[in-house]
């Protein structure tokens, strides 16, 4: 990595250009059986020794090493509650409108961006995000905190934050099924080719799963080699 690092180095001098070494990060990626495995105390950058770190921040999004996204939950609702909580001090002064539209701009932008992330997380993660969403819909609608907040999301129109992610996934499915999406998502579309008998699910439009290789253990060779044939 050290002579990657210093490869990159030389040919950014070649173009004009400078590495940050004060402001590089590296992290290790895994789980957490396999990050026990590593252990490496940092990475010489240049004149300057950097540490592995366990949380970094990517185009506006938290990232950990776990990939559990638990950091960048934390941080959405934080900065939520934080704009809900200003907000909700001149909420007498701004009448619905004005505070929907605070909503949208502050909080309801932080919850949605690249929330197809959260894809398949479970609901025990996506329940906090739904909280601020709550509390942003109490906010606007200025009902009690303990009513029934079903009614108040349909009358402002909003999903659930996990059919929200739903939502998204779909819209860029479809966009990327009909060619309206940038390349590096076209490519990872393929269209299930129809067969020669006349199912039912030949007339519709369906993905093709993508192939899987699973790599046998040493204990499935064992068991293959000594199971009777």
């Amino acid at each position: 990595m050290e002579r990657c690092i210093l490869d990159i180095r030389t040919w950014m001098l070649t173009e004009n250009l400078k590495l940050n070494d004060d402001k590089t990060e590296f992290m290790l990626i895994g789980t957490k059986p396999q990050l026990s495995k590593v252990n490496i105390d940092g990475l010489t950058v240049g004149n300057n020794d950097v540490a592995p770190i366990t949380v970094a921040r990517n185009l506006g999004t938290w990232f950990d090493s776990n990939r559990n996204l638990q950091e960048q939950i934390h941080k959405t609702c934080k900065s939520g509650f934080f704009y809900l909580h200003n907000i909700r001090r001149i909420r007498k002064y701004l009448s619905q409108e004005s505070a929907r539209a605070l909503v949208h701009a502050l909080i309801m932008g932080r919850i949605d961006y690249c929330n197809s992330l959260l894809f398949g997380f479970p609901s025990v993660h996506l329940l906090k995000l739904q909280s601020v969403k709550n509390a942003a819909a109490r906010l606007i609608s200025n009902v009690p905190r303990y009513s029934h907040i079903t009614p108040v999301q349909c009358s402002l129109h909003w999903l659930p934050v996990k059919f929200r992610i739903d939502f998204k996934m779909l819209l860029l499915t479809f966009k990327a099924t009909y060619g309206h999406a940038p390349g590096y998502l076209t490519d990872l579309i393929a269209i299930k080719l129809q067969t020669r008998y006349p199912l039912r699910s030949a007339s519709s439009l369906t993905l093709n799963y993508p192939s899987v290789k699973l790599k046998k253990t040493l204990g499935d060779r064992a068991f293959s080699s000594a199971a009777p044939n």
